[in-house]
């Protein structure tokens, strides 16, 4: 029989079960969500779509691996089947018959029941219509890699938050299916010194967030900064406030630390210490996916103590992915900094070490709404952002914004008061390019300081955020597409 009319059997049994207070499964056989903005998975349930020439699975050994739960395909169909789109949304196209579950808790608790092999038969039919395979599954998070139809030797990793199926977190391109992941790959140089080579920014076919990455040239230039690759600068102290798996993380370090790294002798790299680039991540699940399926790494603060915030401090050596992954709040994180900043600057000390206010703040965080709730509020870009900026320096704030017009405008004029309310800083909204397939819902915010504020480092007249595309180049896919949409707000 097939899965689809085994599906909808299955479904029609638990759904009498659910209505009468059975603990059962709920496992309704529908379209795919309808995007909304980031990538989604479409026709998941549909059967439409054609088959794919299969390709060998590499690291098979790998899959699955890390399962103390019932199916790794759970979580994902438990969003898909409890999903409600927020108000603005594209509605998702449901048979009126096949209602959601009541929450994405509820969906999980019932999917435990379904058999096994129903679930692993739904897998291969995945893999056999669509090409797409789960490699890795929590309640919380799905890790899918999906062979392009038209290039099947192209491979993409996407990391999906399973409460909202319809937004990939992150997309990477890998080797193959199932294969293990290194942002770098390693040369060796004439005197037989290692040399590392990233791989390219997330493609902007799958995600645009690789445009956060347009902060680092920002400061470059609101700093008189004009030859960034010389080594000679002190390189900006940056945090970002949500990992997803990283991508964009390794685009920020490749393009901060790698020349230098390369640079050194093997023994100086071992004496280095770390620079400052730090990643928030509130989500265990999402960090260890990040890990184990995306190349980042745990920071060596949290190896030593887990219980301790780092206050971006520096490890004991310079190695990649070179940044540190912090299990934390973005909100605690930078409360705890702020603290430690207010209480060095009562301290007469120097036995102490001093914490770093930060040069480039990156909030890529979403619960939901992007950026949370509880980051668009007054108090917290005034009492919690503000006071953890560094104050001698050109500051660049980056913000991955999601929401109706009305909703991007608040944010945008508490964000503006909260930075004095005056001429001293703009507040630039980028559209995404349309190559990107994103709704006009999303927004990247970036807060920059005012040509006026800069203008004696710099002796063009033009906007010193009108970016060229060398300035773009190892940091965004595709950077003519994004000179224009900064082009089209001068």
């Amino acid at each position: 029989m097939a899965i689809r009319s085994r599906l909808q059997r299955h479904y029609r049994m638990v759904l009498e079960c659910v209505r009468n207070g059975a603990n059962s499964s709920r496992f309704p056989c529908q379209d795919g969500i309808k995007a909304t903005g980031f990538r989604c998975l479409p026709a998941m349930f549909s059967g439409k779509c054609k088959s794919t020439s299969t390709i060998r699975i590499r690291a098979a050994s790998f899959l699955g691996s890390n399962r103390s739960y019932h199916h790794r395909a759970c979580g994902y169909l438990a969003g898909l089947h409890s999903y409600r789109p927020t108000s603005g949304e594209d509605k998702q196209e449901v048979d009126p018959s096949e209602e959601s579950f009541e929450s994405f808790e509820v969906a999980w608790e019932a999917l435990q029941s379904v058999p096994k092999d129903l679930l692993n038969d739904f897998e291969e039919e995945l893999w056999e219509k669509q090409s797409k395979r789960f490699v890795y599954g929590t309640k919380q998070v799905s890790v899918m890699d999906s062979v392009e139809k038209s290039s099947p030797s192209k491979v993409f990793r996407y990391l999906i938050l399973n409460e909202r199926p319809n937004r990939i977190q992150t997309a990477i391109e890998v080797s193959g299916v199932g294969a293990p992941y290194d942002h770098y790959t390693v040369e060796s140089n004439s005197k037989g010194n290692k040399l590392l080579r990233p791989r390219s920014p997330s493609p902007i076919s799958q995600t645009h967030l690789g445009g956060l990455a347009m902060a680092l040239p920002f400061w470059y230039r609101a700093n008189g900064i004009t030859n960034p690759k010389n080594n000679l600068h002190d390189p900006p102290n940056c945090l970002l406030i949500g990992a997803g798996g990283c991508s964009l993380a390794h685009t920020l370090a490749a393009n901060l630390f790698l020349q230098r790294y390369n640079a050194m002798d093997e023994p100086r790299k071992q004496q280095q210490s770390m620079p400052k680039l730090t990643v928030i991540e509130a989500c265990s699940e999402i960090m260890d996916a990040a890990k184990l399926w995306f190349g980042a790494k745990s920071s060596r603060q949290e190896e030593r103590d887990t219980t301790k915030r780092d206050k971006i401090s520096e490890s004991n050596c310079m190695e990649p992915p070179f940044f540190d992954l912090v299990h934390d709040t973005g909100e605690l994180y930078l409360s705890s900094l702020v603290e430690s900043l207010r209480a060095n600057a009562n301290n007469d000390s120097d036995s102490i070490p001093s914490p770093r206010p930060i040069d480039i703040l990156i909030i890529d965080a979403e619960d939901g709404s992007a950026p949370p709730l509880s980051m668009q509020t007054p108090e917290f870009w005034k009492s919690t952002v503000l006071p953890s900026l560094n104050p001698c320096s050109n500051t660049i704030v980056g913000v991955n914004a999601i929401g109706s017009p009305t909703e991007t405008s608040s944010l945008v004029r508490v964000m503006s008061e909260a930075f004095g309310g005056d001429d001293s800083y703009t507040m630039l909204v980028v559209d995404p390019p349309p190559e990107a397939e994103v709704t006009n819902r999303h927004k990247l915010i970036f807060a920059l300081p005012s040509h006026s504020t800069v203008k004696e480092k710099l002796s063009s007249a033009a906007p010193y955020w009108r970016l060229t595309e060398d300035d773009l180049n190892d940091l965004v896919d595709a950077p003519t597409l994004w000179k224009e949409q900064l082009e089209r707000l001068i």
